[in-house]
């Protein structure tokens, strides 16, 4: 007998969760009225999950709920579930819900328990419409009419024995698929497809593997269409190809194999080894390889490596810039030797002007456009209401796209609302406490649809792109710093992740931040607290080196920073490499070796010297 284990059904249909409820509370409902055909439904059903069921004098309808929280929490969802169950079928007596979830206990009482709020609404409004409502919640999952009498259905959805390699397989390359789906190779323009011509990029990536190499590495800027770039190559492969991807943005989170491979539960690498071994051509991509430093557990990163080594996978890593050189000594600690390497760039001068022209904006923006995240059309929206003269740099760019994008609203409560909505958006990832700011579902509904954020729940939401998730941060960032009463206090807000100091640094170093004094009291706390130093001191040595205020800094902190002795000019090197796409690696040494007595310039792209 399977037991109605959710973490199995969680792990089992992950990502589609919702869908998959549906299809077993649909095979239940038909099984307990007896609809051996089923039932007739339109696409995208209103009201309710199909048309309702005539029996005897009652016409009956149901709904599938599938929530990550408790259901108390849902009670104006529910009640506006039944309006609309109402609205589409008026004829309707009575409805059921289907939720993986029970209700908490009501308020006690010398009455007894009380049943809580959310329920006892529910059914009184229900019972003003003339509709009974009936409860399919977790506890009836468990009963004897699911686990006995449809064992079939429940071994199905519940069934813990995950080990058969060919559904692990199947799972594996369709949550590639799902992942796939929300990358853009191409936008529409006045219903014409424009897709910047990126074929001998993919003629790199194939030379790179005829050449023998096990490993190749994309490299670019953020947005510069790094995973566009593999998707194009990897949905070119032959039908008999199979596609395992692995996303590193949650590498933080990672605390074991399961994890790494997307969160099966009891299933490691060597599972999907087995899954696959029968298979000659096997694909492995690494996206946003940046952030697998983040890891808590060290030895992960070694361990997908060893995996794909081991098992002759053909491994395609997206990364930015700034970070190759941690991955390149990680492959060739694995490989004993180096991944081959294809530089990926954001548009040319020609093909930004193209792109403008189809867009009808003429060459107002031409350099702007450049920039890889303003090719979608609701960029360009954005830049057509840029006066000429009005923006002078990318930095006042993300400045205007934030408001125009997150903050501003038809009236100072709908600003509020989305100012609050957005700050919930960053904290999600940056705070390690439960934050006060609370999402407003409808705005994050017209964020999705505007194609800003993929999805979202309660506990979290996707980004559509790394870029709009940056935008959240500084709005973010923005309010913490204004509103926090010591430096301290703002640097607790915060996660120190890659993401996190990347954008900390540069709204240190380019927004008013600096201006305000923020980086000089940031580094004041940082260099002269250890704790805070471990966190946060390369973020702070890398925006003071980039910072116009350079010299003034190193020479006030100069002692702080001589007390920290040969692990500052470790720290030094390492910063610098993340901070420049390129730099004078003999000049690092003798600053190290000559212990700061000197001075060296540094030749470092693309800002000069620094």
């Amino acid at each position: 007998m399977a037991l109605a284990d959710w973490n199995v059904f969680a792990c089992k249909f992950s990502g589609n969760e919702q869908a998959a409820f549906e299809q077993l509370c649909y095979l239940l409902f038909c099984k307990e009225h007896g609809c051996e055909m089923g039932i007739s439904r339109y696409i995208n059903n209103p009201g309710i999950e199909t048309d309702p069921i005539t029996v005897n004098d009652e016409v009956i309808g149901w709904q599938a709920k599938y929530y990550q929280v408790a259901l108390s929490q849902k009670r104006r969802e529910l009640i506006a579930a039944v309006d609309e169950a109402h609205k589409c079928y008026p004829e309707m007596t009575r409805l059921v819900f289907y939720c993986n979830r029970d209700f908490g206990a009501g308020n006690i009482s010398s009455d007894g328990v009380r049943d809580p709020v959310a329920k006892t609404d529910t059914e009184d409004h229900a019972a003003r419409l003339g509709i009974k409502i009936d409860w399919f919640l977790a506890s009836a999952f468990e009963s004897s009419f699911v686990l006995l009498e449809n064992e079939a259905i429940a071994r199905h959805f519940f069934s813990s024995n995950l080990h058969d390699a060919f559904g692990l397989g199947l799972r594996l390359v369709d949550q590639g698929k799902r992942y796939f789906k929300h990358i853009d190779t191409s936008v529409f323009i006045k219903d014409e497809e424009f897709k910047i011509d990126r074929s001998d990029l993919l003629e790199q990536i194939r030379g790179g593997f005829r050449k023998g190499n096990s490993v190749v590495l994309l490299v670019g800027d953020s947005g510069v269409g790094k995973t566009a770039v593999a998707k194009d190559y990897l949905c070119s492969l032959p039908s008999d190809s199979i596609v395992v991807v692995v996303d590193c943005h949650d590498a933080d989170a990672w605390r074991s194999e399961e994890d790494l491979i997307g969160g099966w539960r009891g299933h490691g690498l060597s599972d999907v080894q087995c899954a696959f071994e029968s298979m000659d051509k096997r694909y492995l991509l690494i996206d946003s390889a940046e952030y697998i430093f983040e890891s808590q557990i060290g030895s992960l990163p070694v361990a997908l490596f060893d995996f794909a080594r081991n098992g002759s996978w053909t491994v395609l890593v997206t990364v930015r810039s700034s970070c190759i050189r941690d991955v390149e000594e990680l492959v060739h600690n694995t490989y004993e030797s180096a991944p081959a390497v294809v530089s990926v760039n954001g548009f040319s001068e020609d093909q930004a002007r193209d792109y403008l022209i189809r867009l009808g904006y003429a060459d107002k923006h031409s350099s702007i456009a450049s920039v890889p995240p303003f090719r979608k059309p609701i960029i360009a929206k954005v830049l057509s209401k840029v006066r000429p003269g009005q923006i002078t740099s990318e930095e006042a760019l993300r400045d205007f796209v934030l408001n125009e994008l997150y903050l501003k609203g038809d009236s100072e409560a709908e600003s509020a609302l989305r100012k609050e909505t957005v700050f919930w958006m960053a904290s999600r990832r940056l705070s390690y406490a439960k934050t006060s700011f609370t999402p407003n579902m409808k705005v994050l509904e017209r964020y999705r649809k505007a194609g800003f954020i993929v999805s979202f729940d309660m506990q979290s939401v996707r980004f559509a792109h790394d870029y709009y998730e940056e935008l959240a941060i500084v709005a973010l960032l923005n309010h913490l710093f204004s509103t926090s009463d010591s430096t301290r206090r703002f640097l607790t807000e915060l996660k120190p992740d890659f993401a996190t100091k990347k954008m900390l640094s540069n709204w240190l170093v380019e927004s008013g931040g600096a201006s305000r004094g923020a980086l000089e009291c940031l580094a004041e706390e940082v260099l002269g607290d250890e704790d805070v130093y471990q966190k946060w001191g390369d973020c702070i040595h890398r925006s003071m080196l980039r910072s116009d205020q350079t010299a003034e800094l190193l020479s006030q902190f100069s002692f702080e920073l001589k007390a920290n002795g040969w692990a500052f000019a470790c720290d030094l090197g390492k910063t610098l490499r993340r901070s420049c796409m390129d730099i004078d690696n003999e000049a690092i040494e003798r600053i190290s070796n000559s212990g700061f007595e000197g001075k060296v310039p540094l030749q470092e792209k693309p800002s000069g010297y620094g």
